[in-house]
């Protein structure tokens, strides 16, 4: 993934739809910036505004602007592993990429075992690659430290993108990760052109 992530807003026209020249611009530029990977419908909630048809559509025109330059991850934040496969199958369609689920609003689970079987189900259905997005505020059930070894060791995320605002907690999942060779982004005060947000890979620093 490297070490930079730049995250696209889903720029869009007067009227509420799809600006598609200014998201090529937007992945273009950051592609010329030298980040590593692009998220789109990111940790923003942009992928409940977007219709399914206007997520393909942004896979692909992301795909046509950075050529290769780049990787291109999409979150994929649903409300049952079922759904979530049926987004990333649909998004894989559009070219190579890897994705960002989070399980926020899987209300179904109730503790950390459920939450790596949410994971394992997707990856064995998919074969993508994914990282878990880690957003406290938004859920209810995280993984404890034999949760984040599950998931590490049956190598069904390959990292993870840490949205935590306290820092105690941020450094003892960092920590946790490192021992598990698993690599992970937390989000900066970098700027790049055409980003939202960039996100940085972590340590356990």
């Amino acid at each position: 993934m490297g070490k930079r992530v730049a995250e696209l807003f889903t720029r869009r026209t007067s009227d509420g739809s799809l600006d598609e020249g200014a998201v090529a611009e937007s992945a273009e530029a950051c592609a010329a910036q030298g980040a590593d990977a692009l998220l789109i419908l990111g940790a923003f909630g942009e992928q409940g505004r977007a219709t399914a048809s206007e997520q393909e559509r942004l896979a692909a025109l992301c795909h046509e602007a950075i050529r290769g330059r780049a990787r291109l991850l999409a979150g994929v934040f649903e409300t049952a592993s079922t759904r979530a496969i049926e987004r990333i199958l649909s998004l894989s369609r559009h070219g190579e990429m890897g994705f960002v689920v989070t399980p926020s609003f899987h209300f179904g689970l109730s503790n950390p075992q459920e939450l790596a079987r949410h994971f394992s189900t997707i990856h064995s259905a998919t074969k993508a690659q994914i990282l878990y997005m880690h957003f406290p505020a938004l859920t209810r059930v995280q993984p404890d430290a034999g949760g984040w070894s599950l998931l590490g060791d049956s190598k069904v995320v390959t990292g993870a993108m840490i949205m935590e605002d306290s820092l105690s907690r941020r450094g003892e999942i960092l920590r946790t990760l490192s021992g598990l060779s698993l690599p992970c982004w937390i989000p900066t005060l970098g700027t790049m052109k055409g980003a939202a947000c960039v996100w940085e890979e972590g340590d356990d620093e």
